[in-house]
């Protein structure tokens, strides 16, 4: 039985070797592979504003954020990047964004609409720069409201839809969960 272990641990390493395979240890001990994969070189991403933008995706922060210093979360950090139809680097497009933070986490139906906020053109044009990652897009803070201080600990879903102004069709986005964290933090 030993002998047929050890066979197997032989064979095992007379493949990885054979395979190119190496790996070092680091002193914390994670393995690094020797062979380093070139990273992708930097470009350049175009940015053009377009009437009729095909995808959204949203990002937001995952529990709100306590400003006054009540105890209770009261504002939500919302990045949101538009796409047109004609490649994968962000645009711009004049509309609006709306907003509504429900209650429901992760296979809950809707069920109370805590808050809902629609920012304008005006608003959204003012809101374009760097996202919450550096890309290109538009970043918001919603404001909760007094109501804030009366939210008992929660899950809420904040779903999220653009209207051009060109009239074109709404553009929600394909995966519709962003989970907040609301009520009292820490």
């Amino acid at each position: 039985m030993a002998v047929r272990v050890l066979a197997m641990m032989l064979c095992t390493a007379g493949l990885a070797a054979m395979c190119g395979c190496q790996a070092t240890r680091r002193p914390d001990g994670y393995a690094v592979s020797q062979h380093r994969t070139p990273r992708p070189k930097p470009r350049r991403t175009s940015l053009s504003r377009v009437s009729a933008p095909t995808r959204v995706a949203v990002i937001v922060s995952s529990v709100s954020q306590d400003t006054d210093g009540d105890g209770f979360g009261d504002r939500v950090s919302v990045s949101a990047l538009l796409f047109g139809p004609d490649g994968p680097d962000p645009v711009f497009s004049n509309g609006s964004f709306e907003f509504e933070l429900v209650h429901g986490g992760s296979g809950e139906q809707p069920t109370q609409i805590i808050k809902s906020w629609t920012i304008d053109a005006q608003a959204v044009r003012r809101a374009e720069g760097p996202t919450m990652f550096g890309l290109p897009g538009y970043r918001f803070e919603l404001d909760l409201g007094p109501a804030a201080s009366r939210m008992q600990s929660a899950s809420a879903n904040l779903l999220t839809g653009f209207r051009p102004t060109s009239g074109a069709p709404a553009v929600l986005p394909r995966q519709d969960r962003r989970l907040i964290r609301v009520g009292p933090v820490g």
